[in-house]
Order: structure tokens, then sequence, then C-alpha cells
């Protein structure tokens, strides 16, 4: 059976609704559902009045999906088809299932992502739960597919007529790629370049320089501009019989900024072999996804075929069209043809050996390769799910810098106070993971290299959690007091969730300095709640990040019980040494509260050979540290909570907490006690 879900209601207190946020027992990753209340409130009066609820009043967002694990799946299914938002004291009815506007990957790593194709899959089963993520917009940084078999097109004959009496007959063929896979590539920091040659030794008599190449490019400089044109003039053979080309396209990949020569895809028949079609993938199946999913078949086994045929040649007799071709009269056709320059292959200098042996040399973390997967995995489902009779039009979306989601106008409501800032990684950072992932899939594939000078070849971790998504919601309530003089009053709220983002290198930083702080003065952030990075670990966040941004409320998602045992002490420390002599709005303590039920107790692996520590327990009886039971200038006031383990076969602990502001602009904190247990320093917890 299947957990409840309960319709949560916020307490009288609350004059302000801003948001629920229900967090998902995800083993060592991320998985939070953020619904977001982002209507204005009146301003007629010296407090806040209730806000008007309409189903636009909320605003639906999943944050990560954990890693790959059914119980997973089946708990986001039930929470995006069951969960209300929650109801106001006064008025208790009327409220309404809100749909996922957004489906958020951070970053293309397992703990994230694992479950996001798996999820989308069972939402789209039936016509009732595929109305719960219909139009949704699903961010995740798209990978380009390793290659694409370029398109030769021809275009109708012409019969030109020269001032100078010389006539030429000329067809034009033109090889390109799909805008799509060319933007996805710029966007990774890749520049396309595209060669459209005849195949000599096919056609008899064939005379090379018939062939005359226009370019949109300066190729010196490498600038992507992914097609070709080659003009073909009217040859015969010894018996009179006209030619038709027969063409190959090679498309070369290029660091525009360094010139290196990464990848060259010759995209021709092999006929000493029987090939496999370019598009056709393998099945496998994905560790406990709900579906079968495609899979990348590594080019080394097959070579991809991009020949014209014969049905797609036009002809160069004018009557052979069915009507008479085209006259075009221009000043001197010699000239014409002496200004169409003949294309070259690369020189050695920038076209480096090519190994074809690469896999010894990748340098990928093989938990890496497999996100990489998933998020092509993703890309696909995406696709596949929006043929399907139900409809769902999902929508993928590329994490930008400074990307605003604005709410919608809602008519007869008052202005929209609530926004939502998705602050992708920095453009530099963005290519930097994008080139170094299609690098090590090139190699492994055997057809680029990985001695790049000047660029990072190691896929790790590090490389892809330097390029998560960071998040804000955040309100913008203003009123006026009717007190005398009368007193503007700002009841702003704000939630940051930074996935796996990093912080030695200030990447965090330096981005929410620029954001939120002034720089002359000195850098602190304060928010209302902070879903903290990397899980609390002390690889990629620092314990100065914490003293930089500081919040009333924390969540904490990942687990100890596993070899990577987050969080640390150390950020727990950072956390709480904050706490000094400090209170949260209205004499409140500061509020901690831990994804992982087993967040209290120490770990010991099933072999015995590998223990962790709890951090919790080392931080709740810390004789320093440890909470105090009523707030004192010399004391840490705070709390600590962790989720209830899941007694329904089949799902994962989950709890709701409860976020609004009371008639003195306090923040106020609501968690269901049968979802969530305070952790006191008497153990076990």
């Amino acid at each position: 059976m299947p957990p409840t879900i309960k319709q949560q209601t916020f307490s009288a207190s609350i004059v302000t609704p801003l948001a629920q946020v229900t967090v998902v027992d995800s083993d060592e990753g991320d998985c939070n559902v953020v619904d977001f209340c982002r209507l204005a409130t009146t301003q007629s009066t010296s407090t806040p009045s209730r806000t008007v609820y309409s189903d636009a009043a909320w605003r639906r967002t999943i944050i990560d999906t954990g890693p790959t694990a059914t119980n997973i799946v089946a708990t986001l299914k039930l929470l995006a088809t069951q969960q209300y938002y929650p109801a106001l004291a006064t008025d208790p009815t009327g409220v309404k299932i809100p749909i996922l506007d957004e489906l958020q990957i951070t970053h293309p790593d397992d703990d994230h992502i694992g479950n996001a194709a798996a999820f989308l899959i069972a939402m789209c089963d039936t016509d009732s739960t595929t109305e719960y993520v219909k139009n949704c917009n699903v961010v995740f940084s798209q990978i380009p597919s390793l290659y694409e078999k370029p398109t030769i097109t021809a275009t109708r004959p012409t019969f030109l007529t020269g001032s100078d009496g010389n006539d030429l007959n000329w067809c034009a063929y033109t090889a390109s790629v799909s805008q799509s896979w060319r933007e996805v590539m710029e966007k990774s920091g890749f520049a396309l370049d595209i060669s459209l040659y005849p195949q000599n030794d096919t056609i008899l008599g064939w005379d090379f320089d018939n062939f005359h190449a226009e370019w949109d490019d300066d190729t010196q400089n490498r600038v992507s501009k992914p097609t070709c044109t080659l003009y073909y003039m009217s040859t015969s053979d010894a018996v009179g019989n006209k030619l038709k080309p027969e063409l190959e396209a090679q498309v070369r990949i290029f660091l525009p900024e360094q010139g290196n020569l990464e990848a060259t895809l010759k995209l021709k028949k092999d006929k000493k072999k029987a090939v496999r079609k370019w598009w056709e993938v393998s099945v496998s199946k994905n560790r406990d996804l709900l579906s079968s999913v495609s899979r990348e078949v590594p080019l080394t086994e097959y070579q991809l075929e991009s020949k014209l045929q014969s049905s797609e040649v036009f002809d160069l007799e004018p009557w052979t069209s069915g009507r008479p071709l085209k006259r075009v009269r221009l000043p001197q056709i010699a000239k014409l043809m002496s200004n169409m320059v003949t294309r070259q292959p690369l020189a050695t200098a920038t076209s480096k050996a090519i190994n074809s042996n690469m896999k010894s040399a990748v340098k990928a973390e093989p938990h890496i390769i497999h996100s990489v997967n998933q998020v092509l995995e993703l890309g696909t489902v995406i696709t596949d799910l929006n043929k399907k009779d139900t409809k769902p039009n999902l929508k993928p979306v590329v994490p930008v810098a400074k990307q605003i989601i604005r709410p919608k106008t809602v008519t007869g409501l008052k202005s929209a106070a609530g926004y939502q800032y998705t602050i992708g990684p920095s453009v530099a950072q963005y290519k930097t993971m994008m080139r170094t992932i299609m690098l090590n899939r090139w190699a492994l594939a055997g057809i680029g290299r990985l001695n790049s000078p000047g660029s990072k070849n190691i896929l790790d971790g590090e490389t892809t959690n330097r390029s998560s998504i960071v998040t804000m919601f955040e309100r913008h309530d203003v009123y006026t007091t009717t007190t005398s003089p009368p007193k503007t009053v700002d009841a702003s709220f704000s939630m940051l969730f930074t996935g796996d983002a990093f912080d030695k290198a200030c990447d965090i930083r330096d981005t929410l300095l620029a954001w939120k702080s002034d720089i002359f003065n000195p850098p602190t952030m304060q928010v209302d709640v902070l879903k903290i990075p990397h899980h609390g670990s002390d690889r990629s966040t620092s314990s100065g990040f914490y003293s930089f941004c500081r919040a009333y409320v924390y969540f904490v998602c990942g687990s100890h019980c596993n070899t990577h045992g987050n969080p640390k002490l150390s950020t727990l420390e950072a956390i709480v040494k904050g706490f000094y002599g400090q209170r949260a709005p209205g004499n409140q303590p500061f509020r901690l509260f831990f994804s992982n039920p087993s967040a209290g107790i120490d770990w010991t692996s099933s072999t015995g050979n590998t223990t962790s520590l709890s951090a919790v327990r080392g931080i709740l009886q810390n004789p320093v540290l440890k909470p105090s039971n009523t707030f004192s200038p010399t004391g840490y006031y705070y709390e600590m909570y962790r989720l209830k383990t899941s007694t329904a076969p089949g799902y994962a602990s989950f709890g709701q907490v409860l976020l609004g502001k009371d008639a003195a602009n306090n923040l106020v904190t609501w968690w269901d006690p049968s979802m969530w247990v305070k952790m006191i320093p008497t153990f076990p917890v």
C-alpha cells in the first residue's frame, strides 16, 4: 500500500503563505519538491492580508531525482499526482494539486539525475497522470550526440550563358547538419567544419577540377558555419553518357579558441563489411529503471554512410526535368569559375593524427560516464514521450546564466511578487564540462583524441559539480503601515537551492556576490532557507561559505551511510558556529532538516571494513556546540530533525516543511511530526 499523502494546512498565525518543501530520502543524493507561492498579498492594511489563492498562485518544481531507485520513482509519482498545496487555516477548502512546472536536474551526476527519465515515463503512462506534467520544462545540461549524419541536397540545375561566349551546365550540392545539433555543439564550445568531396574512385573519368567550393566562413579562424556547397559542371564519359556525382561529407570538430582538431567524422560507406545504420541503437535494461532505454553504440562498431543516391541526383540535360532550365546571363563565366576556390585538406599541423585505439587514453571516472548516458537517455525519453498520443509536450531547456522564471499574469489578481532565478553555470565553466564530456566520449568511440594542449580532459565529479545549477526562489512583498508616520515594510523571503555547486574556487561565492551583495560591503548574504551544497561535503564547499551565506532554515540532503560520509562534521560545525548568540526571527531557534532517516546513527559497512561516524551525533554531543533548549546570548539555539523511516514497501521516506510569515513579518516554520523526528543529544536518535 502506498503511503497516505496528507493535506497540510498553514497554522492560523501565518498571514502570508510562502512555500511547501517536500524532502525525499534519496540516499546519498538530492530530491526535493518545491511548491512556491508566488502571488503578492494585498497592501491595504498595516499588515499583509491573506494571499488570494488560485491555480496560478503556486509553482511546483522538482529539483533533482536522486540516484537510480524504483522507490524514489514511485514516491515522486505519488507526490506529483496526489500532493496538494497547503490550505489556509481560515479556508481549508478549494486547494488543488498543482501541475509540475519544472523538472530541474542541477548537473549530470547519477545521484541527481538517476530517476529523471523513469519518472517522466511513469508520469506519461496514462492520460490522467500525464496531465500533471503537460508543458513541463525539463531543465538539464543537454549533451550533444556524438555525431550527426549530414544532409546532402541538390538544387535545381541551371544553364548559365556568359557574355564571353562560354556556357555552363551546373548543379549545386550542399552538405549541412541540423541547426539543433550545431547550436548545442556551439554552446559546448566546439566549432564545426563540413567538407563535401567527390568519391573519385567510384566514377569513370571523374575530373576533380569540376568541383568548386563556395564557403560561408573564414576557415582560418574556424568560424562555425556548418554548410558547404559544391558546384558541379556537366561531364561525359567516353561514350557520351552524362556522369552523376557521388559525394561524401566530412565533419571536422574544432576547439576554435585553440585551433585544435578534436575529432573527424568521415561519413562514407564501408564496402568491406555490412554496416549498421547510424540510427540503430542497442537496448539494455538500466538497473531497476521502469523501462528499457536506448544506449549509445560505440562508433567503432560501424561507419556511417552519407552518399547521394541516383534518385537524388538531377540529370543536367534540359529536357529531363520536363521543362526548360532557367537561363541566367552572367558577365563572365570564366571569372565566376576562377573565384570559386577548390577546397583543400587541412594542413597536417592542425589535423594531428587521431589514435585509433583511444579507450586506454580515456580520463573519465566510470560513474560520470554512466551519468552522461543518463543525460542522453533523458533527452531520448523526452523525444519519445512527446510522440505519444497523450502529448505531454515536455520542453527541454538548457540552463543559462541568470535565467529568470517570471510568473504568469493572472487576470483579476495583483501582480505576482514571487520570482524564481535559475543561475546556470558560467559560460566558460559550462563549456569546460561539455567539452570534457565530448572529448572522452569521442575517445571511447575511437574517433577523437584527448591530448589537447591547454584543455582539461579529466572528466570527474569536480568537473560536473562546478557546472551545477543554483536556484533562488524570492518573494518581494512590500506594504505600508497605517502608523504615524507610515512605515514601509519589506516582507521579503528567499530560498536558495545549490545542487552540488563548487565553492573552493569561489564558483558559488562569486556568483552570489555579483547577484545579491554589495561587494564594497562585508561579503555576507542572508536567505531564509538554504539547501546546502553537495550534501555537506567539505571537498567542494569550504567552511567559509557558511560564514558568507547564512540562513534560518537548512536542508541537508545526503547520507553518511556510504564511503563518501556526507555531511561532514566540519560542514555542520561551520553552520552551527554561526548560531552563537543568535536566534531566528520571532525568537525561534534555527532549524536543520536532514533527508537521511539514519542521520544520527554511526554507520558500518556490511563487510565491517568501513565505518562512517554520524556528523549529527558529533555535533549534538559536542559539549560546546550542542543546542540549548532556550535562547542564550552565549549559547547555540537550534534544532535538528530527520525523516522517519518509511514503513511503506516500495516507497521512500518523505516529509513536508511549510514556510510562511506571521503578522509581525516573522518567518514561521512548520513540519508534520508524523514525518519528522527531532534529534536530541540523548542517543540513539
